[in-house]
């Protein structure tokens, strides 16, 4: 049961955009001493001006709050932080903890944490 091309290019995007947020993440710490905190909640990353990840836009401009249709997910202490996004194609290793945003509880998901040093 492959996935289909469109579903495993959007998947790769989705990736990649959880790295660029990451990117912009540690470049938001490296100016600001912490990552922008959600109290540990599940917040959409930018969906709502009041959303904590709307903070990177601070550091770029290229902000990929969504993945066309979806919102990427953020959760953050402000010293550690992890990244949620939906998948098409589940895969073996999501890198997800236990706890995932409920909005994408049941779905394939893939998660990119960092933080903590």
């Amino acid at each position: 049961n492959d996935p289909s091309p469109e579903d495993a290019a959007l998947d790769a995007r989705r990736r990649s955009d959880l790295a660029a947020i990451a990117a912009a993440l540690d470049t938001y710490r490296a100016r600001n001493g912490s990552y922008p905190s959600t109290q540990n909640d599940f917040a959409t990353l930018c969906a709502q001006a009041f959303d904590a990840g709307c903070l990177l836009t601070t550091v770029t401009k290229e902000l990929p709050a969504k993945d066309g249709t979806h919102p990427y997910w953020y959760q953050s202490d402000g010293t550690t932080y992890t990244l949620f996004s939906r998948l098409q194609t589940a895969v073996v290793d999501s890198g997800c903890p236990a706890q995932t945003p409920p909005a994408l509880a049941n779905l394939p998901v893939v998660c990119l944490s960092g933080g903590g040093h």
